[in-house]
């Protein structure tokens, strides 16, 4: 399956830092790219647009480059940690599983989804403020 963003699995091999298996996990690695593509595109609806009126003159839009950056970097978190490993010791063996990175699901932090304008509105809330004449402590 594609995605609309044409990202491929080829596209992981550069900043994978190793060797990608794709004679075997090609199909794998697809799959959770779109996954990923997917899911920015529901978290960002406008993202197209954005990336379609992009001017690096101008500063219009945003940079398709950053977005594919941002989805590959959701889909590599996957495969550099597949079991979500937070902590080890040594003596009497221990460890320690992260299950939101141990669940292989594809997610994006709120860092990555204000770079890309995603969520970014701040919601004031009105406030109540207590004046008092007297001064120190009652």
């Amino acid at each position: 399956m594609t995605n609309v963003l044409g990202y491929v699995s080829t596209d992981l091999e550069a900043p994978f830092e190793g060797e990608l298996d794709l004679e075997n996990l090609d199909e794998w690695y697809q799959e959770k790219i779109d996954e990923a593509v997917r899911l920015i595109l529901r978290k960002g609806p406008t993202l197209i647009s954005r990336m379609a009126a992009y001017d690096p003159d101008t500063g219009a839009g945003i940079d398709p480059a950053f977005v594919k950056d941002k989805v590959i970097g959701a889909v590599l978190r996957v495969l550099r940690d597949p079991e979500g490993l937070e902590s080890e010791s040594e003596g009497n063996y221990s460890y320690k599983r992260n299950p939101v990175v141990a669940s292989g699901n594809i997610w994006f932090t709120k860092d990555e989804l204000a770079d890309l304008g995603i969520g970014t509105a701040v919601v004031q809330r009105p406030r109540t403020v207590f004046a008092s004449t007297r001064y120190g402590w009652p």
